[in-house]
């Protein structure tokens, strides 16, 4: 019988002036994540929420709106204690959304680069299914995965179209014939692996936030790290909670620079000529 793991992502900082965009992620055995869920909604039934998110809890804002400091991070803290109870590993990434608009401007050969690149939100999409290679890779996971996106980013059906075109690699993406491109994605990450193969994928979909849990526990990883990566580009030392967070579970994370958008762009305009694409 094959294994069934469940992949859960959803993202923070898409609100205008936010300084950089995140997505943040976790992964649950399936089994794991029904026990989870159950155990989740115990505990907010308990303090009268419906649901959890971390920008209403840190705030005191929405269903949070009226408690005190110290009820609001109890209430993290014991949510956060079923993460690491439950969990198998996390995962984040984030940018600057205006270093990825000034990288990816223009066109290439009368083509817009965001054609060929896909909006902000896509870029970390696709770096939620790498970690999740990496990872299955790194602890000899031989399963499938299902993965849960939030339902509702204004660029959900962007990234629905490069989802399909890394699982189905003969799509023609706005016109471009993602085959090779998908096997350049491939050797850049070090792997020769067909994209089920590397990403395990099973399945995929959106789905509703305050009626997934685990999509609910990704909120507070995207929020954590997004709050980190601001705090890091600050010269400031990240919350206790985000350190806890990363003792207690496998966590995988990072920032792109500016620098590094534009050294991936270059990379693949390099091999796109090299294919006479």
């Amino acid at each position: 019988m094959v294994a069934i793991n469940q992949v859960f992502v959803d993202e923070s900082g898409t609100h205008d002036g936010s300084p950089c965009i995140s997505i943040g992620g976790i992964i649950f055995k399936k089994n794991k994540a029904r026990e989870f869920s159950k155990r989740w909604n115990i505990q907010l039934r308990r303090r009268g929420l419906k649901y959890f998110r971390m920008s209403e809890c840190t705030h005191q804002r929405g269903q949070f709106q009226g408690k005190s400091k110290k009820e609001c991070l109890e209430a993290e803290l014991s949510l956060l204690y079923n993460i690491y109870k439950y969990a198998e590993a996390g995962f984040a990434v984030s940018l600057a959304e205006e270093d990825f608009d000034l990288v990816y401007e223009g066109s290439r050969d009368g083509i817009e680069w965001k054609i060929l690149s896909g909006e902000a939100y896509s870029k970390l999409i696709n770096h939620a299914l790498v970690f999740c290679g990496s990872w299955a890779d790194a602890f000899n996971f031989n399963g499938k995965l299902e993965y849960f996106f939030e339902a509702g980013h204004r660029h959900q059906g962007d990234a629905k179209q490069r989802i399909r075109s890394i699982v189905r690699p003969d799509t023609d993406l706005y016109g471009v014939d993602m085959s090779a491109v998908a096997e350049e994605m491939g050797r850049m990450i070090g792997v020769h692996k067909s994209a089920h193969r590397r990403y395990r994928y099973r399945s995929h979909d959106f789905a509703e936030k305050c009626e997934f849990p685990p999509l609910q526990a990704a909120d507070m990883i995207a929020w954590l790290w997004r709050n980190t990566a601001i705090k890091q580009m600050n010269g400031q030392v990240p919350r206790k909670d985000w350190q806890e967070l990363g003792t207690n579970l496998t966590l995988r994370y990072r920032h792109f620079s500016i620098q590094e958008l534009d050294d991936q762009k270059l990379s693949v305009d390099s091999f796109m000529r090299s294919i006479g694409v």
